[in-house]
């Protein structure tokens, strides 16, 4: 008998990246929480992920050689609407928003912030419900 049901969601992943400091962590983490629990929020946070990279990236002056936080959030493309030109600018404000809060969070000690962003299809696959109490 099969258990799990499949679902497929368009969505879109954005990746920002910041130097890798302990100091940024948990305010990092309770930032990114407080846009997963808020299911009114448009775009609406799928889910999030951090991980650590090394890195090099080059500045204004120098080349800047250091561990990376690579923030993933997958926003949920179906509930930004039918129209392209409104998606991408809510999109675009919203990305920018969690910049400025991550910059904010930084004290603004880092010279530069970069995101990268991926239209993608989460694949799921999803526990079947059994009709009883778990």
């Amino acid at each position: 008998m099969d258990r799990y049901r499949k679902a497929l969601t368009n969505a879109i992943a954005v990746e920002i990246f910041i130097p890798k400091r302990l100091k940024y962590m948990g305010k990092v983490y309770s930032l990114l929480e407080d846009e997963l629990k808020n299911r009114r929020l448009r775009p609406r946070v799928l889910g999030f992920s951090l991980s650590w990279v090394e890195g090099a990236f080059y500045g204004d002056r120098q080349i800047y050689d250091e561990l990376t936080s690579v923030i993933r959030i997958i926003f949920d493309r179906e509930n930004l609407g039918m129209d392209i030109k409104r998606q991408e600018a809510t999109l675009e404000r919203k990305v920018f928003q969690l910049m400025h809060q991550l910059a904010e969070i930084c004290e603004g000690d880092e010279e530069q912030f970069w995101t990268v962003r991926n239209d993608i299809q989460v694949y799921k696959l999803l526990k079947k419900e059994s009709g009883g109490s778990k």
